[in-house]
């Protein structure tokens, strides 16, 4: 199982269940599709790391998702 932590965004704590590693992109669209709202721009951190669209994610792991956010 892996936890998707979505911060300051409605969807909040998701658990996805995964018979095998996704990439970022994949999970993403899963969640989305699942509950079902949209994502948009994110970004994510695994373990104090920033997340490419096409890393893979595992059982186990926990994703802090947050809004893309841009300004000056």
């Amino acid at each position: 199982m892996i936890r998707l932590d979505f911060k300051l965004s409605p969807l909040g704590l998701v658990e996805l269940e995964l018979a095998a590693p996704l990439t970022l992109a994949e999970v993403l669209a899963t969640a989305a599709a699942r509950q079902k709202k949209e994502v948009g721009a994110t970004m994510v951190v695994r373990s104090g790391c920033l997340l490419r669209q096409d890393e893979l994610v595992a059982d186990g792991d926990l994703l802090e998702i947050y809004p893309a956010l841009s300004g000056g």
